[in-house]
């Protein structure tokens, strides 16, 4: 499969100015700016992000396809839900440790992190998605 295939110029764009930003914010917010993290975080969002999260709602879209209103909702939602689950939050939480220099944020502590921070973020994530 030709890379043209997978990725998709909207695609790219779009990975790098959600995730670039979204992290630039979250950089700013909590004083952890960096011009490694900053630009690290945008080429995870475009050449990671880009390719996955695209391909993924596209198959979510097309398995829910026809399903009643109410449900194909509240599928969807259970199915943004399960892609972003505390393994995709710790992988999230090790490209920003390793874009910023601190490798050795990287442990099995993560995944605490992650998951608190999963169950944290449920209710939000919850409206948000049923919301999209």
């Amino acid at each position: 499969m030709s890379l043209r295939k997978l990725y998709s110029p909207r695609d790219l764009l779009t990975g790098l100015l959600i995730y670039g930003c979204g992290d630039l914010i979250a950089a700013l917010l909590t004083g952890q700016f960096r011009v490694s993290r900053m630009l690290g975080m945008s080429a995870v969002g475009a050449l990671v992000y880009g390719l996955e999260i695209p391909h993924y709602f596209r198959w979510v879209a097309r398995y829910t396809a026809g399903t009643p209103s109410w449900r194909g909702i509240a599928l969807r939602t259970l199915l943004a839900m399960l892609y972003f689950n505390p393994l995709w939050v710790a992988r999230h939480l090790a490209f920003i440790a390793l874009v910023s220099g601190n490798i050795e944020q990287i442990s099995l502590n993560i995944l605490s992190i992650a998951l608190h921070s999963f169950l944290t973020a449920i209710p939000i994530t919850v409206i948000a998605n049923l919301t999209i």
